[in-house]
């Protein structure tokens, strides 16, 4: 990438974006994202593509004669803190789709076009298909590298989707300048990623009034029914990533972001300051027409068949979130085993632990139609608005539905005692409260467990410091000696 200068015109043309760009192929951005639909790659391995890309503009202005070093730490800290062994395993898979020709400590080649990907026939064949929705698959689309940070760190998978397809839309390489300006058409972006009109919509306004990447021009409505809503790209868009890194910096960071574990691909990454107060029903609460109990946007009412009402016993579903998912712990689990099959939360702890908060928020502060709200909260996943008393809330919720033996136990003795009230003993005194485990010592359980059963065979205290840095060897110490004395769970 050479030296451009930042001066910019009205037409939305200037020599480079702020931070930089990256130059990608339309088709490549195209195919990586129907890739991961195919299931050929996963939600990290995309991620990790948009990590390399940065990784390697940041090599290009190097003096000549001095060789690149790339390394899997770096890789990690784009990634969002993703495990080292997770970042090989998905090198591997990058590798055998073609999308990362080598990678070694002092070289990095990556695909320069489709027809450079090794697939199966028939992938190929639906990947060409999907390539004929492009007009200039070949064309260069100058990325910056700002929202290439932000794709890595983790984005919604439709979320993603739409910001790819506004790039293509708008962003152009003419002359030596970087145009930001063009004009689609929804229909066209939901029919070429395969989503839905609406969530376009939705995506399409939180770039633009959230998170101001987009600006909206004005323009005729013939001109629009024509040709779509005509859009500019910020490119002095200084938008913060989740990784914790500075935007605006062109040299890589140093410090390791707190960021959970690999594959958020379920996170909407954006600026932690844009809202102030906690996330309200009032953006996902006015009740559908003739919905009854928890019928509002964002919750699918399907029609009830024979005539039969109660649902309640029905098994749960994403499609028709009720109040009843929310409260029960295990209807709450069969929700969040759907959200992993659709892609929009990973299996880790720390994103159990967010849904099942999402949950709470939504019962907290959802007086309309808290079913709705938490299915917002989940699909765009919009993470930053649960509060430290929803997480606590939702651990309690966790460790009732994991360790049902571990809650207080009944007063006095087990069994039943002729001739006396339940809980008070011979002797006409209360036996004395046991209490569990503290909840460091369950979380030093379920890691230790969780390791063991990976087959992890070093340290569990660095895989957890590694994702939670606040924890210390001493934290760590004590709660493991209050599990001393009574054998783990296997």
């Amino acid at each position: 990438m050479g030296s451009h200068d930042r001066n910019g015109n009205e037409d939305g043309t200037r020599a480079r974006p702020a931070g930089g760009y990256v130059l990608i192929a339309a088709g490549g951005l195209f195919a990586l994202w129907w890739l991961r639909k195919f299931g050929v790659i996963r939600g990290l391995d995309f991620r990790v593509f948009f990590a390399l890309l940065e990784m390697r503009e940041r090599r290009c202005g190097l003096p000549k004669g001095r060789d690149p070093e790339f390394g899997l730490a770096e890789l990690a800290r784009l990634c969002g803190g993703a495990a080292e062994p997770e970042l090989r395993r998905s090198l591997r898979r990058l590798r055998r789709a073609g999308l990362v020709r080598r990678f070694t400590r002092s070289a990095l080649v990556l695909a320069k076009h489709p027809s450079e990907l090794t697939l199966d026939e028939a992938t190929r064949e639906l990947l060409d298909e999907k390539l004929l929705l492009l007009r200039s698959p070949r064309r260069l689309v100058p990325l910056p590298r700002r929202m290439t940070r932000l794709l890595a760190s983790g984005a919604c998978y439709t979320f993603a989707g739409v910001i790819l397809g506004t790039a293509i839309a708008t962003l152009f390489c003419r002359k030596g300048q970087v145009s930001s300006r063009g004009a689609y058409k929804a229909s066209w972006l939901a029919e070429a990623f395969g989503i839905s009109e609406r969530t376009v919509y939705r995506h399409r306004t939180y770039l633009a009034e959230q998170l101001g990447w987009i600006r909206i021009i004005d323009s005729h409505q013939l001109r629009q029914n024509a040709r779509g809503l005509l859009v500019e790209v910020d490119l002095d868009w200084d938008g913060a990533v989740s990784t914790g890194a500075s935007v605006g910096a062109e040299e890589p960071e140093s410090p390791i972001c707190q960021a959970p574990p690999a594959e958020i691909g379920a996170r909407l990454s954006g600026p932690r300051d844009l809202d102030k107060e906690p996330f309200q029903e009032e953006l996902n609460t006015k009740p559908a027409p003739g919905g009854g109990h928890g019928s509002g946007v964002g919750v699918y009412q399907p029609k009830i068949q024979d005539g039969n009402p109660d649902t309640a016993g029905a098994r749960p579903s994403l499609k028709r979130v009720t109040a009843e998912d929310l409260k029960d712990p295990g209807r709450l689990a069969a929700l969040r085993e759907q959200a992993i099959g659709e892609g929009l939360i990973t299996g880790s702890e720390h994103d159990r632990l967010q849904f099942f908060a999402a949950a709470e928020r939504a019962r907290s502060v959802g007086s309309k139609n808290p079913p709705g709200l938490f299915v917002r909260i989940v699909r765009s996943g919009l993470w930053r608005f649960l509060s430290q008393d929803d997480e606590d809330a939702a651990r309690r919720k966790i460790r009732n539905l994991l360790y049902p033996e571990g809650r207080p136990d009944r007063i006095g003795p087990h069994g039943p005692t002729s001739g006396l009230v339940a809980g008070i003993g011979r002797e006409g005194r209360i036996e004395p409260r046991r209490e569990g485990p503290s909840e460091d010592a369950l979380v030093v359980r379920a890691v230790t467990n969780a390791l063991r059963r990976a087959g992890f065979k070093g340290d569990p205290f660095y895989a957890l410091k590694r994702q939670q840095p606040e924890w210390t060897r001493d934290r760590w110490d004590r709660a493991a000696a209050e599990l001393g004395a009574a054998p783990m769970a296997r």
